[in-house]
């Protein structure tokens, strides 16, 4: 696939994740039908979450933390510069990063979604709910750096390598609902934010290809 296509395609996989992203925020905004369902599923999941299944969402949710997400980005930088010499996928992956971080940090601003009522908090979170900054960094983290391990290493699994990088972003999502600190609309829209993040960084990265 040429510089040309897959710029083509994070072009057109941003416009769809900006319009699903839009369509949650007014539902959010609106009080929607996808509001209320937040709130019905947050029941649910309270009734059904237990000491070993909160552990393990703890487990999981780790894997998106701010510290741990910026230590994979170090790592992954230094592999796609000093040993794979692909300077555009550092570009790439400090763009994803600093990108989403800044989406998501500012919309948590502008919408002051006040998180959930935890009756059983074994997190405490200072920041607001929507959009989730896990759900967000889980998808720019995982779905760069499974861009770059398809595109520039040839790697023959690319279907598996697909598919454990989808699961294990729903696993973080889904860890964040069990430990009770988002609503689903929080984690969809992080993973919207995500996406767009990582489409842009795609674009930088073979933008800056193509000119090297």
């Amino acid at each position: 696939m040429t510089h040309f296509d897959l710029q083509r395609r994070a072009a057109l996989g941003l416009i769809l994740s900006a319009v699903l992203f839009s369509f949650l925020c007014w539902q959010v905004v609106s009080s929607g039908t996808l509001h209320a369902f937040d709130h019905r599923l947050y029941d649910v999941v309270l009734g059904v979450r237990q000491e070993s299944l909160l552990i393990l969402a703890y487990a999981v949710t780790f894997f998106a933390n701010t510290l741990t997400v910026i230590l994979i980005g170090l790592f992954s930088a230094a592999v796609f510069t000093w040993k794979w010499h692909q300077k555009n996928l550092f570009f790439g992956i400090a763009t994803t990063l600093l990108i989403g971080q800044l989406l998501s940090s500012g919309f948590k601003l502008l919408f002051a979604r006040a998180r959930p009522e935890n009756v059983l908090p074994i997190l405490t979170e200072s920041t607001y709910s929507f959009p989730s900054g896990h759900a967000m960094a889980a998808a720019a983290l995982y779905g760069f750096l499974a861009y770059a391990v398809i595109t520039h290493t040839k790697h023959p699994k690319t279907a598996k390598i697909l598919v454990a990088t989808v699961v294990g972003i729903l696993l973080i999502d889904m860890s964040r609902l069990v430990l009770g600190v988002h609503f689903l609309t929080d984690v969809i829209a992080g993973n919207m934010i995500g996406c767009i993040a990582f489409c842009i960084g795609i674009f930088v990265s073979e933008r800056t290809a193509r000119r090297t």
